[in-house]
């Protein structure tokens, strides 16, 4: 599966997402299912490609935010967040 690293802070139009080209591991087009993760944070989920805008050079993708797991023991503690 490709992979997508997003920041969970860029949200646009509800549960969507969009990155730049070079965040994706392979070429994507629209209705694929990919991975997406944020590396500092280790979290990681499931995304759809609802769009690429090719002069742009950015994939938008629907994120279910709420599905969004922490991988391994990478979840940070709540006083991080404080």
């Amino acid at each position: 599966m490709n992979r997508v690293e997003i920041d969970p802070n860029i949200r646009v139009r509800g549960n969507h997402t969009y990155v730049g080209f070079e965040e994706c591991e392979n070429i994507v087009v629209c209705g694929d299912e990919v991975e997406v993760f944020e590396e500092e944070s280790g979290l990681v989920g499931r995304g759809r490609v609802i769009e690429v805008d090719h002069q742009a050079r950015l994939v938008f993708l629907e994120v279910d935010w709420s599905a969004l797991s922490w991988l391994g023991s990478a979840q940070p503690s709540e006083e991080r967040f404080a």
